[in-house]
């Protein structure tokens, strides 16, 4: 991480920055699930604290990592990254961003709607030819108020391996009459960083039933039931970076 380490981005310790001259736009914290992925990582930092700084925002930039080598789940340690983040700083807006989605139109505004309005930022991305995939997507880069992610109980704790827990954070917003707004294919550009495949696929057996029970289980699966053990936790210059043991024997 030498060449973003190198970058004086004037940030306070954990990756913090407010401006100093002004009001900020909004108070966020920045959720990066992450597991293996140093070169994105480091592109991506590199990428966005310039954005974030122009946009005017008070921001923390928060990764979150999955102890081990289990069979990972993404909604688990988001869930954890938020309720510590809850206890130790202040924020009213949350963006839960993956690691290789870069913007390219800073336009793009990273705050909050009202409670009823999560924004999914992310509509439009080269891989997919810069076209939505479907009505219901909000993975890539979601953002909503801190209220209405306790409102939905976070992320389901019950989706390992790949995919789901974004078309589950679908259900929840249905459920709680949230509607989903997007910025114009236009604004809500991407580049899809590049990197090998893991070899695995979203296993839509094990993912659809639970889909079908999403809405009835939202309020007991997700930030109410989270279990997790720090493992580690560095205020770094660039992030604040948290490990957590999910607790679990899925492999």
């Amino acid at each position: 991480m030498s060449k973003a380490a190198g970058e004086n981005f004037n940030l306070d310790p954990g990756g913090h920055w407010s401006p100093r001259d002004c009001a900020a736009r909004s108070r966020v914290i920045i959720i990066i699930p992450y597991r293996d992925r140093l070169a994105h990582l480091t592109r991506w930092l590199h990428h966005y604290h310039p954005i974030f700084q122009r946009q005017l925002l008070e921001y923390r930039i928060v990764v979150t990592e999955q102890y081990g080598t289990g069979t990972f789940n993404k909604g688990r340690i988001m869930n954890a990254a938020f309720l510590e983040c809850r206890k130790a700083f202040q924020f009213d807006c949350v963006i839960f961003h993956d690691v290789d989605m870069l913007l390219e139109n800073d336009r793009n505004m990273y705050v909050c709607g009202n409670d009823t309005t999560p924004k999914h930022l992310s509509p439009a991305v080269d891989k997919f030819r810069y076209k939505i995939v479907f009505d219901n997507l909000v993975g890539g880069v979601l953002v909503m108020t801190v209220s209405l992610f306790e409102e939905v109980n976070g992320y389901s704790n019950e989706y390992w391996g790949w995919g789901g827990e974004d078309d589950d954070m679908w259900e929840r917003f249905l459920e709680v009459n949230a509607t989903v707004v997007r910025p114009p294919l236009a604004i809500g550009r991407y580049k899809m960083i590049k990197h090998k495949s893991r070899g695995k696929e979203a296993n839509y057996t094990i993912i659809d039933p639970l889909l079908k029970t999403s809405r009835s289980r939202m309020h007991h699966d997700g930030l109410s039931n989270s279990s997790y053990r720090i493992v580690y936790k560095s205020s770094k210059p660039l992030y604040t970076h948290f490990i957590f043991d999910i607790n679990t024997d899925k492999s």
